[in-house]
């Protein structure tokens, strides 16, 4: 892959779980919930674009000002 391809921030199940500290099942979760983007590359694969989950990951703690009282 070249530097800068898209492909590149193509993460597994397994890896984006270990980038946020949370178990596979949670990203499974997640993605089945819709609220992280997944990319179905087979049937039996997907993969992760980190950036975009990151992204979406802090919008949804600034989305949160219920936690912010509980501080």
């Amino acid at each position: 892959m070249s530097p800068g391809n898209p492909m590149d921030h193509l993460l597994t199940t397994l890896e984006i779980a270990e980038r946020f500290r949370v178990s596979t099942e949670t990203i499974r979760l997640w993605s089945r919930e819709g609220l992280i983007p997944a990319i179905r590359i087979r049937s039996n694969v997907v993969r992760y674009d980190y950036l975009q989950v990151l992204a979406v990951l802090k919008k949804a703690a600034v989305d949160r000002p219920e936690d912010a009282s509980q501080r």
